[in-house]
């Protein structure tokens, strides 16, 4: 870029960066503020200083709320990820005739997250939903379950449509790093003499390191602000079991009017997402192979 071009760039980067600001930065340090104040978002702020946030310490929803939370980001990096990662792996491996499989695969992540929770309550359904009755097919009637009721269940059966919906979207992201790679690489390769098993472990894997950290990365901020398709099926409930932190947040602050409260998750929400993000850049290697 040409000195002289500084101006004009600036002018045609100026829109975005305000619209940016006005809508993603201002609206996080507004939110610090409100942590600091009870309010209702009505009448006037009461200055508490840090007493939501040692409200929050011995808040048993809260904590509720934080491990369901940590056990979805689990679930999505030991079942969704790995399953996208071979899913990927089988659909580069099937060339064009792969197209019509990506399709289908990343159909559900295109879906309102309000639709897909209807579906799975339908399927959940105690009395008419097809699991049921596959389950009392195979067992008896005392294999029907309570999916949404029961306080052991809840949290299972809201986790495993958010894993399942967002599988076609890193199969996408993985996909594409397969595609990066030459094949001249793996035909050298097992020219050579390399096993298959070589192969993918001593150059896929290497290769794509920076795409598994991304998806690390996207998969883990986006647990943490999962919030539409535990809403649709059980509102959280029964009390909070099947609640995430975005979703407490929600409601603390727009449904029990303490917006300061919920400010103050709000803020928590942001700094476990700056210190995964940290962690997670950390523990990927910061030089990738290239080739």
């Amino acid at each position: 870029m040409k000195h002289h071009d500084t101006p004009f760039c600036l002018a045609f980067l100026a829109p975005a960066f305000l619209l940016y600001s006005v809508l993603m930065i201002l609206p996080i340090f507004l939110s610090a503020g409100y942590g600091f104040f009870s309010w209702n978002a009505i009448g006037a702020k009461t200055f508490v200083g840090l007493q939501n946030y040692r409200e929050l310490l011995s808040d048993p929803d809260y904590w509720i709320t934080f491990k369901n939370t940590a056990v979805l980001i689990a679930a999505s990096l030991i079942f969704q990820l790995p399953i996208a990662f071979l899913v990927s792996f089988i659909l580069h491996g099937m060339g064009k005739k792969s197209e019509i499989y990506r399709t289908i695969y990343f159909f559900p992540v295109v879906i309102s997250p309000i639709a897909i929770g209807t579906l799975f309550a339908l399927l959940y359904n105690g009395e008419l939903g097809p699991l049921n009755s596959l389950l009392e097919l195979l067992m008896g009637p005392e294999g029907r379950r309570n999916w949404l009721s029961d306080s052991d269940l809840v949290l299972g059966s809201v986790i495993a449509p958010d894993v399942w919906r967002y599988i076609g979207y890193y199969i996408v992201i993985f996909y594409a790093g397969l595609q990066g790679i030459p094949s001249s690489l793996y035909e050298s390769a097992l020219i050579d003499g390399a096993s298959k098993k070589t192969v993918f472990f001593r150059i896929i894997i290497p290769l794509l390191t920076h795409v598994i950290q991304i998806c690390f990365i996207l998969s883990v901020t986006g647990c943490l602000k999962s919030f539409a398709l535990p809403l649709a099926l059980t509102d959280g409930g029964p009390g909070v079991r099947s609640s995430y932190l975005s979703l407490y947040m929600f409601k603390t602050a727009f449904s029990h009017h303490r917006f300061g409260y919920g400010s103050a998750v709000t803020m928590t929400i942001l700094i476990y997402a700056l210190g995964l993000t940290a962690i997670l850049k950390r523990a990927f290697p910061r030089e990738t192979a290239e080739y």
